[in-house]
């Protein structure tokens, strides 16, 4: 395996303090495909049409 030219290594990504969303999105996946729903519960699965109900 190849590393490039004598002495190159990689750089490597420094990790970041900043998080992600903060919201949750588990009440829009739908339970019956597991897809995530484009509107807030209660809405209709665009991939199954299975009912997403508030919980």
């Amino acid at each position: 395996m190849s590393t490039g030219p004598a002495g190159w290594r990689p750089s490597v990504a420094e990790p970041h303090d900043t998080g992600g969303e903060s919201v949750c999105w588990l009440p829009q996946v739908c339970e019956d495909c597991g897809r995530l729903a484009d509107d807030e519960p209660p809405t209709v699965c665009a991939a199954c049409g299975a009912s997403i109900d508030v919980p």
